[in-house]
């Protein structure tokens, strides 16, 4: 017997004796039938046939054994999460994604790699007439430097070497210049700093007399104020003036030929822009006569050509460029606003509004006045700096000159370092670079005649395919940049935050169509459990609803809790319409043997006397006649009987002394 079935048996014989309220006596008996004992409280049951069944009992909890735990397959910030707990998702349904830009850019490198890897193979397996001229003009070209390396730098070489050179020293002369002038500045800047000291104290002492005037209320000492400070603006305007005037004459001093000036400077200036604009313009004649030269000839002696003409077209360009620049800016009638003309323009032009304005009214706001002192203060204080900066100039301004400088200085060596080598000529190990780079160009060109080799296509077939692969790679990276359902289920944990990388498990999917029962079924009970025996399940949450099921597995492998030797098992259920949840505590009847049309006896009419089993059956005048019967199945409410008794009889359920059963005695015998 199943030791459950032991203990149900054990209850269920404590109930009733419970029931009873005493003990059934029974009287010491005799062969003589005259001795009978008076059994009361005695009930029948007729004995039948039908089915038995032994079952064993497991505990347990529902689980869902298919779900798994989706995550992202590269590191990047979870951009957004489309699901929640509890949502039922179909196949293919995103769940969440992540930022895939550098996914998409790396879909994009690696097409650009395989489509590059392919051209390759294209052009190896079939040899163009264009490429075998590009391999001949470059055996051409390294026989040219080869040529020209052995017959030592040309003249023009030479030349610009000289030329890098003299132009490295006028760098370093001004930068040296500029470094002394910071040091040492001129008596004639010092001097127009400090005249710009001077004007913007007067300007100050002005403002600040007109901001008196105002608030004394003295009209004609506003309108005064005001016209004195026009007038300073206008001489200072006129001095600026002068100034550039001046510095323009000095430029085309420098640029004619002082015999043949004109009295009209401004018609000096005129001619030097176009005389520059003249000069530039045959430049690039120059230069497109010795690109169609080369274009018709390609020679060493065109290229040079070429490349003198360029020079000397971008040199005089950039010189026509700063003087045009120049020259143009100091000639506008109105100065911009970044020059210092400019700037006294606009404050002319600031106090003759200041001046229009103290005629037309003399009501002119406090805050306007005070302003105007402010700004003075502001013209006085950057006037007084500049100075400062000129009498002591800072120790950074004098350290970015030394580097200027010293940077001069290197360029100055480097240019005189290369014309060295120039006037040197070759050297050995350049002849042996060039004598190389002609070889290597001859065996490229005897490739493309003779056409690629076997292992050369194999190699770039091989680099298609690792393209293509990596390719694949990438896209299928970016397609998992969204994370979609693997199969229709239910969601069952949502984690991550939208900004953020995202831990390796994101959502874990439920697969609800397949329900399984975990179980333990006890060291005693196990060896009566076989795969596929049918089971009834009832959860702790629905106790009254039956869940069917069968054993799927039965663990070869045991394990204890609390000193109790138990096996797992596994039952695959069949819900139907029940929502089950995993997790929850559940109790399985297995079906482990049954029998069909036995005869049956409850158990509590069988009863052990020795090493017998007996059952007490009724006779005529309610007699009972004690018969050892056999055994066969036994259930935990009913058993099997083999022997000993047949259909239709009935036995003794429960004996009990005293009372009566139908009014009379019964009488106990043996058989």
């Amino acid at each position: 017997m199943v030791r459950w079935q032991k203990i149900a048996l054990l209850i269920v014989i404590v109930a009733a004796l419970i029931i009873a309220g005493r003990f059934v006596v029974f009287p010491r008996l005799t062969g003589s039938s005259g001795d009978a004992a008076v059994i009361q409280e005695t009930e029948f049951v007729t004995v039948s046939r039908g089915t038995i069944m032994t079952t064993v009992n497991a505990s347990g909890s529902i689980v869902y054994p298919e779900q798994v735990g989706l995550g992202f397959s590269t590191s990047a910030d979870l951009r957004e999460i489309f699901v929640a707990v509890g949502d039922e998702v179909a196949e293919g349904t995103p769940l969440a994604s992540i930022d895939d830009i550098d996914l998409r850019l790396m879909v994009q490198e690696k097409a650009a790699d395989l489509r590059t890897a392919e051209v390759n193979l294209e052009r190896l397996e079939r040899t163009r007439p264009e490429d075998i001229r590009a391999a001949e003009l470059a055996v051409a070209d390294a026989e040219t430097k080869l040529a020209e390396l052995l017959d030592g730098p040309s003249q023009t070489e030479i030349n610009d070497a000289e030329t890098a050179v003299i132009s490295a020293e006028v760098a370093y002369d001004r930068a040296l210049k500029a470094l002394a002038a910071l040091r040492s500045p001129e008596e004639s800047d010092i001097a127009a700093a400090r005249n710009e000291v001077k004007n913007a104290e007067a300007a100050l002492a002005a403002a600040q007399e007109n901001l008196d005037a105002l608030r004394a209320g003295g009209s004609e000492a506003r309108i005064q104020a005001a016209a004195n400070a026009l007038l300073i603006a206008q001489n200072q305007y006129h001095d600026e003036r002068e100034r550039i005037k001046e510095g323009i004459e000095n430029l085309v001093e420098e640029l004619e030929d002082p015999e043949e000036r004109a009295e009209n400077q401004y018609d000096n200036i005129k001619e030097e822009i176009e005389s520059l604009v003249t000069e530039l313009a045959n430049a690039e004649r120059e230069l497109k006569s010795a690109k169609e030269a080369h274009e018709a000839i390609d020679s060493s002696s065109t290229r040079s050509k070429l490349e003198d003409a360029q020079e000397d077209y971008d040199k005089i360009r950039e010189e026509a460029k700063e003087k045009v620049d120049e020259l143009v800016l100091q000639l506008l009638p109105n100065p911009p606003r970044g020059t210092k003309a400019g700037e006294l323009l606009g404050a002319m032009r600031e106090a003759q509004h200041s001046y229009d304005s103290a005629r037309v009214s003399v009501t002119d706001d406090d805050q306007a006045a005070q302003r105007n002192v402010e700004s003075a203060v502001r013209t006085l204080t950057a006037a007084q700096d500049k100075l400062a900066a000129l009498l002591n100039p800072s120790p950074e301004d004098i350290t970015a000159a030394e580097r200027e400088a010293q940077s001069a200085r290197l360029s100055l060596e480097n240019a005189q370092r290369k014309r060295d080598e120039i006037l040197e000529g070759p050297k050995s190990e350049d002849v042996a670079r060039a004598r190389n780079e002609l070889e290597l160009k001859r065996l490229d060109l005897q490739d493309k005649r003779t056409g690629a080799s076997a292992q050369d296509l194999e190699l770039e077939r091989l680099k298609v395919e690792r393209a293509q692969r990596s390719l694949e790679t990438a896209q299928q990276d970016l397609a998992d940049a969204t994370l979609r359902a693997p199969f229709a289920g239910v969601v069952a944990t949502v984690e991550g935050t939208v900004g953020q990388e995202p831990d390796a498990v994101v959502v874990t999917l439920v697969r609800t169509e397949r329900v399984e029962m975990h179980a333990r079924v006890d060291e005693a009970d196990v060896g009566f459990v076989a795969k596929g025996q049918p089971v009834v399940v009832t959860t702790y949450a629905s106790p009254d609803v039956d869940i069917p099921g069968a054993v799927e597995t039965i663990s070869p492998i045991s394990t204890t809790e609390q000193g109790v030797v138990l096996f797992p098992i596994t039952i695959r259920l069949e819900p139907g319409d029940q929502r089950l949840r995993g997790g929850l505590s559940a109790n399985a009847l297995i079906e482990v043997s049954s029998r069909e049309n036995v005869l049956l006896v409850p158990n509590r009419a069988i009863r052990r006397e020795g090493e017998d089993r007996v059952v007490y059956v009724r006779q005529e005048g309610d007699a009972l006649e004690r018969r050892v019967v056999e055994i066969g199945v036994r259930g935990s409410e009913v058993s099997e009987i083999l022997s000993g008794i047949s259909e239709g009889e009935e036995v003794a359920v429960t004996l009990r002394a005293g009372g009566s059963i139908g009014g009379g005695p019964v009488d106990i015998r043996t058989r």
